[in-house]
């Protein structure tokens, strides 16, 4: 099957590659902070809790149209266009996965500096 002169394989191929790096993002970030979590408390549980208190900090700030874009939360609106064969807008992956990326950073940031603290 052709689609606009391109097989249809790789036009979804694209598409589906943009998701994945998206959501990718997203997760990351969740990781991030569920690592900083751990660094800092030590506790398995802790670090459990600390992730999920991140997770609905980012979500419901995420909600807030002003703030949302630059959050992972931001990823989903165009992951959702992305998956249904709609354009998405680039400038607002790219704020999104940015803001992601501050975040990830600042909590390895967070976990770097809890481990030099502690003591081996």
């Amino acid at each position: 099957m052709v689609l606009h002169g391109r097989p249809v394989r790789a036009v979804a191929g694209r598409r589906l590659g943009r998701l994945r790096g998206a959501r990718l993002a997203g997760l990351a970030v969740w990781g991030a902070i569920t690592f900083a979590g751990s660094a800092v408390t030590g506790s398995t549980a802790a670090a459990a809790g600390v992730g999920f208190v991140g997770f609905l900090v980012l979500s419901i700030a995420s909600a807030v149209p002003a703030v949302g874009h630059y959050l992972p939360g931001g990823l989903a609106e165009p992951a959702v266009a992305l998956a249904a064969g709609m354009p998405a807008d680039s400038g607002e992956i790219a704020t999104a996965v940015l803001g992601s990326v501050f975040v990830i950073v600042a909590a390895l940031v967070i976990a770097a500096w809890s481990f030099r603290a502690q003591e081996l």
